[in-house]
């Protein structure tokens, strides 16, 4: 579209985005992260999802904007996908003192979903666990291939686990 309309278009997909320096409101996977260096996590979701540090996502944009092709899309991302069981035990190692919880079965999620979701509509508030992000993150297989932006714009993100890693620390930081 972008072609035939002459708008000169370059569109990035960043996956996940965490890292430091968050100002403000959390997003979902940063309250997640947030949520596991306070210890409150009740349950392990076994969620499986793709993390990009926020830098590299900044880094990509830029070089989208210099070497991108017009009309092509980008995504902007990390290869392997991280399950939620991978962050508890990285933040067992950075945090000693803290507990791995429980990790649920499937059906038991999708059972909790079904009356937070329910419950949802009375309190008027967003439920914390959706029946669709069970059906669809659950021990999910979340690779994505980053080949077209590393071959045409030199994207070379940060891995996964060492930009989980450094968002645990900043946030510890933050409730320090």
């Amino acid at each position: 579209l972008s072609r035939e309309l002459h708008v000169n278009l370059i569109t990035v997909l960043p996956s996940s985005m965490i890292g430091p320096n968050i100002y403000g409101h959390l997003t979902p996977t940063m309250g997640f992260l947030d949520s596991v260096v306070k210890n409150q996590l009740p349950f392990d979701p076994h969620f499986a999802f793709n993390y990009v540090d926020v830098k590299d996502v900044a880094k990509g944009m830029i070089l989208a904007a210099k070497f991108g092709r017009i009309g092509e899309r980008y995504i902007l991302a990390t290869e392997p996908s991280i399950n939620t069981s991978d962050i508890l035990i990285m933040a067992k190692e950075l945090f000693p003192e803290h507990t791995i919880p429980l990790q649920l079965p499937k059906s038991r999620l999708l059972d909790m979903a079904q009356q937070m979701e329910a419950q949802s509509v009375t309190t008027k508030t967003a439920p914390l666990l959706l029946v669709g992000n069970v059906e669809v993150y659950y021990n999910a297989d979340a690779r994505i291939d980053i080949s077209k932006a590393r071959n045409e714009l030199g994207y070379n993100p940060t891995s996964a686990e060492k930009a989980i890693k450094e968002t645990l620390l900043y946030l510890s930081y933050l409730i320090a």
